[in-house]
């Protein structure tokens, strides 16, 4: 039996108008259900990192309820607790609902990209892409303030990186932009 080879080319959901001139545009309902569907994954991986840390992070009791505090009020920390390793379990814990995530994310935009697709699904895609890339950006600043916490010494430097990273990306994105729009 021969394998099924998929083509690049071809689309997720037939196209409504097949004039290649025309822009699809999303409804007003479309767009606001899109920001709703992105605010609603934002919470539900908020959610998913409190629970996950509450019901497997052995230190959970004895430092967490040390750990909340005010303005007016500052934080006591109990001797008993350990809030290096606290920590340390938080974002391992945090680390693994995260990288699964963003590999799907990663996963997906590589099946998407290429493709032609309605409107409907790039919003729909976008949404789950922007889900994916705030859990990237949420691991990688818990990693960066873990690190600068405590350990200053490499914590600076592994920041200091990552901006270096970020803004090269940029840049380079924000060239691609620009040459794409000056040329003809």
């Amino acid at each position: 039996m021969p394998i099924p080879v998929f083509d690049q080319q071809k689309t997720l959901v037939p196209e409504e108008d097949p004039k290649e001139g025309k822009k699809h545009k999303l409804a007003p309902t479309a767009i606001f259900l899109f920001i709703v569907l992105t605010i609603v994954l934002f919470v539900l991986g908020e959610f998913m990192f409190r629970d996950v840390n509450k019901v497997f992070n052995p230190n959970f009791d004895s430092c967490h309820s040390s750990i909340k505090g005010t303005i007016f009020q500052p934080v006591k920390i109990p001797v008993d607790c350990d809030l290096n390793q606290y920590e340390r379990i938080r974002l391992i814990l945090h680390a693994d609902i995260a990288v699964p995530l963003v590999l799907i994310g990663i996963l997906l935009f590589i099946i998407v990209r290429g493709r032609k697709m309605v409107m409907q699904v790039k919003a729909l895609v976008y949404a789950y892409l922007l889900f994916s890339l705030w859990m990237a950006a949420r691991i990688v600043a818990e990693t960066e303030y873990y690190f600068l916490k405590h350990h200053e010494l490499y914590g600076k430097y592994i920041l200091f990186i990552t901006l270096i990273v970020i803004l090269s990306a940029l840049i380079i994105l924000v060239q691609k932009k620009f040459k794409k729009k000056s040329q003809p």
